[in-house]
């Protein structure tokens, strides 16, 4: 008989999870097993359990039969939890978000690695030196303990940047660090439609520290004198730092930028279809889904070096810019329009070698050997 499975997910919300991870998770493996999920948030569907999150932490929740216990971005707050539910005969997966903000903590502050942004978060001499601690191999493990990472049974990341700094941190317990991305894929075949000469940035862009309004704006001016063929689209909420930003342009370059604002998650789909790049000019991204979900829908790529570097595989997807660097992006989105217009890039292509990676069945069915 299938054990049961508990994901523990606090700030879940159906508007925003159920088409993605771990709604789309839960969904499909409830074909399977009983699925549920502890939460906090609102706008939840009927297998929820709302629960608050000392509650959660508590584990006086935890069933009486063996199950599968699921944890979401593993932090502190999580050890008593995982520690009962071990103690209980229960299997602990945690599924952590550590290409973002918790590779912060090991990657070494001082390594032209770290983008500059993270070497600015603290400043003084306290913080750095707590970062340099935390490189330490007590640092790193007491940093792994208070998260019960040596103790759970199997540890989730998403993207190959992630395996290799826990490997490289980690080596005692690497072995249970598995890499198994998210999907971006379903069962039904999208036959890419016709593309235009458009570039879609997607994202939170009132984030300034994370996603750089300020390199996307400087990115389309330097390329779009040069490539008058070209347009581009800018998808998400905004502050005025950008509406600044765009008002100073050129009117030339203006008028080939459309802002849409923020937009459903299903809107954002759809407009990827008529266009042939995604840019992203974020300094830290963890598995960058609208990446994937760019790809699903016949996009190639261009990045900077964070984690969504990795869903190019290689260049055949995409091409990542060498640095946080206008210079950088500007040449990485010529070479990759370059591509487009000697037809080296063709939607169908992009798809038929994206879906293997990110198809969610496939991903399903790695989880759910994990759970058996």
């Amino acid at each position: 008989m299938a054990k049961d499975l508990y994901i523990v997910f606090p700030q879940y919300d159906e508007k925003i999870h159920a088409t993605k991870d771990p709604g789309v998770i839960a969904t499909m493996l409830r074909q399977r097993r009983r699925v549920v999920i502890l939460c906090t948030g609102e706008n939840l569907d009927p297998t929820c359990r709302m629960i608050n999150e000392t509650e959660i932490c508590q584990g006086d929740w935890l069933p009486t039969q063996p199950a599968i216990i699921l944890i979401y971005h593993g932090g502190k707050i999580y050890l008593p939890l995982i520690r009962r539910a071990k103690a209980g005969g229960h299997r602990v997966i945690i599924k952590t978000d550590t290409d973002g903000h918790l590779l912060r903590k090991i990657y070494n502050p001082f390594s032209p690695e770290m983008p500059p942004v993270l070497r600015s978060v603290d400043v003084g001499v306290k913080p750095l030196l707590r970062h340099w601690l935390r490189m330490t191999p007590w640092g790193l493990r007491q940093w792994a303990e208070k998260r019960g990472l040596p103790e759970a049974d199997y540890i989730i990341v998403e993207t190959s940047m992630a395996y290799q700094a826990f490997s490289r941190a980690f080596p005692d317990f690497r072995e249970t660090v598995l890499l198994i991305p998210n999907g971006a894929f379903f069962s039904e075949v999208v036959e890419p439609g016709p593309k235009k000469n458009t570039v879609i940035a997607v994202g939170r862009w009132e984030d300034l520290p994370t996603k750089h309004p300020e390199l996307l704006i400087k990115t389309i001016d330097g390329i779009a004198r040069t490539h008058p063929a070209w347009n581009f689209m800018i998808v998400g909420s905004y502050d005025r730092q950008l509406g600044e930003m765009y008002d100073r342009l050129d009117s030339m370059v203006r008028n080939r930028i459309t802002l849409m604002g923020p937009m459903e998650h299903s809107n954002v789909i759809k407009q990827m279809e008529s266009c042939k790049i995604l840019l992203s000019t974020s300094r830290w991204e963890s598995f960058a889904l609208v990446g994937a979900e760019a790809l699903s829908r016949g996009c190639s790529l261009v990045c900077t070096p964070t984690a969504m570097a990795t869903l190019t595989a290689g260049g055949l997807l995409g091409t990542v810019a060498d640095g946080w660097t206008a210079v950088a992006t500007v040449s990485a989105l010529a070479t990759e329009m370059k591509y487009w217009e000697l037809q080296l890039r063709n939607p169908r292509d992009i798809i038929c070698a994206a879906r293997p990676l990110f198809d969610w069945q496939l991903i399903i069915n790695k989880l759910e050997t994990l759970c058996r």
